[in-house]
């Protein structure tokens, strides 16, 4: 996907917004004490169930960083398709070293390098899914084109 042409000054605002909440989610939920996370489950039982579910899955990676992430960087690639793709993907690399940083500062919370692979591949499935999604409507919307242009003939 190429540059995108200029953008109205609301598009862009728009974007800025998208941006700074989906960075200021993912610093929250990283920078979360061990006991602000467990109250958290608590008051929210539909989270606590999917967490609990995640984190019993028999697998090598710590499923909840690949999962947030792959909804995130998911949510991320649909809601600003004209980004290039790869400014995504710094995006989610800075914010996955950067919460992990962070975890220095924090109560309970002890920084991992797994952690950030973890969060790199739920970026990595996100902008995949997107991508595949993307491509899907492109290819319906175009398909719903030649239809129309058969009509015409």
């Amino acid at each position: 996907m190429g540059d995108a042409p200029a953008a109205s000054p609301r598009r862009r605002i728009a974007f800025q917004i998208t941006v700074a909440v989906l960075c200021v989610v993912v610093v929250v939920a990283m920078a979360l004490s061990s006991q602000a996370m467990s109250d958290l489950r608590v008051a929210l039982p539909p989270l606590s169930r999917a967490m609990s579910w995640l984190e019993g899955l028999d697998t090598p990676f710590d499923m909840d960083h690949v999962a947030f992430f792959a909804m995130m960087t998911f949510a991320a690639r649909l809601l600003i398709p004209r980004v290039r793709w790869w400014w995504i993907a710094l995006g989610v690399v800075m914010l996955a070293a950067g919460t992990e940083l962070m975890q220095f500062w924090v109560p309970g919370r002890t920084p991992k390098l797994l952690d950030v692979r973890d969060d790199l591949i739920g970026g990595a499935v996100g902008l995949s899914s997107a991508w595949v999604l993307l491509g899907v409507i492109r290819l319906i919307s175009g398909l719903g084109d030649v239809g129309a242009a058969q009509k015409k003939c």
